[in-house]
């Protein structure tokens, strides 16, 4: 009996912990609305649905999250882990870094430039330009059903760079690959 009061305790105390975690981090996210220069965000990054954010010379520990219609623009600014958009209007990431991924799907545009990704870059299904271009990307490069004009050129990619299904073929040029091209950028 002791054991199981112990057992149940200890769960409890965990549970009370992470619950606690979560919401330290949730107090710690801030909405942008406008331009932030300079800031350290402990927390996550918000781009509400239509709202445009321009984040320059800029640190946010955790995730960016960019939503239906919004627009990001960073420039000089460090991402403790992703950069995710569903629907954004636009993302423009250039001379930043992510800790991982960056991730964009049904979008309009999207723009990365002489930045450090240390997962994936994953655009699909977006239908204005995108350009990935003087990147170090530590894993894969993923365009997929995409339809709009695609400039990729001079990217070190630690892994795969898969192209599939987009109306355009990736304009691919100067690409380093450690892994396999597939798709509609196999023959670059």
């Amino acid at each position: 009996m002791n054991a199981h009061r112990s057992l149940v305790l200890l769960s409890l105390s965990a549970l009370a912990l992470a619950g606690l975690q979560a919401a330290s981090a949730e107090a710690q996210a801030r909405v942008c609305r406008g331009s932030l220069t300079g800031v350290t965000i402990p927390g996550t990054l918000y781009v509400p649905a239509g709202a445009t954010c321009t984040i320059r010379r800029s640190q946010v520990r955790l995730d960016v999250v960019v939503r239906r219609g919004a627009t990001l623009v960073a420039s000089r600014v460090r991402v403790g882990r992703d950069i995710n958009a569903l629907g954004a209007r636009r993302i423009a990431i250039s001379d930043s870094s992510t800790g991982d991924d960056v991730d964009a799907l049904g979008g309009a545009s999207a723009l990365v430039l002489r930045s450090m990704v240390a997962g994936d870059i994953e655009l699909e299904r977006m239908t204005g330009t995108i350009a990935v271009v003087r990147n170090m990307v530590g894993a894969d490069v993923e365009l997929r059903r995409n339809r709009g004009r695609i400039d990729l050129r001079r990217n070190r990619i630690g892994e795969d760079l898969v192209c599939t299904a987009n109306r355009r073929p990736p304009a691919d040029a100067g690409n380093v690959v450690g892994g396999s091209r597939e798709g509609q950028c196999r023959g670059s």
